[in-house]
């Protein structure tokens, strides 16, 4: 689902903590100067791809500093420039946790859109997600879920609907605007899904053989010794 979203955005910035954005046409950075550099030169394009990945074993307050840092110079170059750029986080509690969430990522959620920052988010974990995160959000779309926690924590916002989570389909989710829950569906990004295992089709009975001189529909149906008349078409032979 992430990778469709965003791919209705060219100007895309990816916090890759679990190392699956590696095409070819990306750049890929490791640390803010990398970023800095690279950011220098592409902001102004139309159309790129900038993925920050860390090494193995990095702190989170490492990976949290790092982050806020570029978070600060996207702001400031999206207030001047006036273009839109979408950020992609990855494993987002990392980032925006209920509690200790670095300020620079509570400025980002409240004010991004003043600075034509779109965000999509991901996460594996939502009842370790930030309340203000959920709350700043347009839409949601929920996965298959089987944590019971991970469901209690969805039932207190979108109620009994959430036990839905456990019976979805590989690439189905649940989706709703934010803000209306009348308006929740079922998404599934699978054409043409079975609803349900189809039976065999039963093999074609063999040809009657036709007597010489008579048509196919003057074949009269056999009867039982003993029969004394002959069977209804609502009878069975």
């Amino acid at each position: 689902m992430t990778r469709i979203k965003s791919s209705q955005h060219p100007r895309l910035i990816v916090f890759d903590i679990v190392d699956e954005w590696n095409d070819d046409s990306f750049f890929i950075v490791h640390n803010f100067k990398q970023f800095a550099n690279v950011w220098r030169e592409m902001f102004h394009q139309d159309d790129y791809t900038i993925v920050v990945k860390f090494d193995y074993g990095t702190s989170k307050d490492l990976m949290n500093e790092i982050v806020s840092q570029i978070v600060a110079l996207i702001w400031r170059t999206g207030k001047d420039s006036g273009l839109e750029t979408c950020l992609v986080f990855e494993e987002a509690q990392f980032y925006f946790p209920n509690h200790g969430m670095h300020p620079n990522f509570m400025h980002l959620i409240t004010t991004g859109r003043h600075a034509r920052i779109n965000m999509i988010c991901n996460t594996q974990q939502p009842a370790e997600i930030s309340k203000l995160l959920i709350s700043q959000s347009s839409e949601i779309y929920l996965g298959r879920i089987h944590e019971p926690n991970a469901i209690k924590y969805l039932e207190q916002s979108i109620g009994e609907i959430a036990e839905q989570t456990r019976s979805l389909e590989l690439l189905q989710f649940l989706y709703y605007p934010v803000g209306h829950l009348d308006q929740i569906v079922i998404v599934d990004l699978l054409q043409n899904r079975p609803s349900e295992e189809q039976p065999p089709e039963p093999e074609p009975e063999p040809e009657q053989e036709v007597p010489e001189g008579q048509t196919q529909n003057q074949i009269q149906p056999l009867q039982k010794d003993g029969d004394d008349h002959p069977p209804k078409p609502s009878e069975s032979l």
